[in-house]
């Protein structure tokens, strides 16, 4: 009987998909903690792109003249750039 009970647990392991015994393995916690860093960066990001998007809004409403000007080199910004990324504030060549 005792041998019968030990297969039912490794079949009711198989169906769980775990791969050990043990509550929270270490891979476990490792991937865990792998998704909050990529979460935080993620939202770091989406906040830094964000702002970025409304310092533009603020720029086209305040001066829409001078919207599209490169803010390093004042010569103005490609459409092609200002069609990909419409918040630049500078040439894709600026500091280079």
């Amino acid at each position: 009987m005792n041998r019968l009970s030990g297969i039912n647990a490794d079949s009711t392991q198989e169906r769980s998909g775990d791969l050990t015994k043990v509550p929270l393995h270490m891979a476990d916690l490792g991937t865990d903690e792998n998704n909050e860093q990529v979460d935080a960066s993620n939202a770091t990001r989406l906040s830094r792109e964000l702002t970025s998007i409304d310092n533009a809004l603020t720029r086209l409403y305040r001066d829409p003249e001078h919207f599209g000007i490169c803010a390093d080199t004042g010569r103005e910004i490609p459409f092609e750039r200002l069609e990909i990324i419409p918040w630049a504030n500078t040439c894709r060549d600026a500091g280079a």
